[in-house]
């Protein structure tokens, strides 16, 4: 599995510099944004699950640390890129995983890179062991009954009093059910969206707040997100 990882530095040849080696060296990297500026890095953040933040220090728009001061309990891990090591102590004492200075030279890279692997795939494992076995739920209408992981339900549109549930196989079933009453049998893991719609929050990739607000689901497909919903759900998805 790859690490969404996200870079964030004022010099452009820097960044141009870290997507090479990670497309060159480092496969199980996947770079999901490039950043001068920590507002726009925290939008996406918010937007999004990230593991990996490359993060320089002193921007012109804004320290480093000011990033993490957003998000107390992140869920992503920060490896520091900085001209200065007298930062290297407040990096580690910030949490950051290392720093590598600048010029990167690719073997101190690879040091703090390997560390950083080593970590993500440790917690994959604890994750892995924690996971509940899947939880199976029936599925019956007049002419089919059906057993599901609760995981394969990508999301559920409700209209009065049938819901239509789409799979992540791409095949759906129809339902004389209210979406209540799924909302309430499926628990934590789905989010009511929008009354016309409950969302396994494991499919969501990201949510768009352009025009309309509508989150963006593994499948591509998109569906609104009410006004009063939005907030919950980033807390939701940062959450997990």
């Amino acid at each position: 599995m790859q690490m969404k990882t996200i870079i964030i530095d004022d010099e452009l040849l820097n960044i141009k510099n870290i997507v090479f080696y990670m497309d060159s060296y480092f496969p199980w990297i996947q770079i999901v944004g490039t950043f001068t500026n920590i507002h726009a890095a925290s939008e996406l953040i918010l937007k999004q699950h990230v593991d990996l933040v490359f993060l320089d220090i002193q921007m012109p728009t804004g320290n480093g640390f000011d990033l993490l001061d957003l998000f107390p309990e992140r869920a992503f891990d920060v490896i520091f890129i900085t001209a200065f090591e007298e930062f290297a102590l407040k990096a580690i004492k910030a949490g950051a995983v290392d720093y590598v200075l600048k010029p990167i030279v690719l073997d101190d890279l690879t040091v703090a890179m390997e560390r950083i692997h080593k970590k993500y795939l440790t917690q994959q494992q604890v994750n892995a062991v924690m996971e509940p076995k899947s939880e199976k739920i029936l599925l019956q209408n007049s002419d089919t009954k059906r057993f599901v992981c609760k995981e394969d339900i990508i999301y559920i549109q409700g209209i009065d009093n049938i819901c239509k549930i789409f799979f992540e196989n791409n095949t759906k079933m129809i339902l004389s059910k209210t979406l209540k009453h799924f909302e309430t049998l499926l628990g934590q893991d789905f989010y009511r969206i929008h009354k016309s719609f409950l969302v396994n929050l494991t499919s969501c990739n990201s949510i768009q707040t352009t025009e309309k607000y509508q989150v963006v689901l593994k499948n591509n497909v998109k569906l609104p997100v009410s006004r009063r919903s939005v907030k919950e759900l980033k807390n939701r998805l940062i959450g997990m």
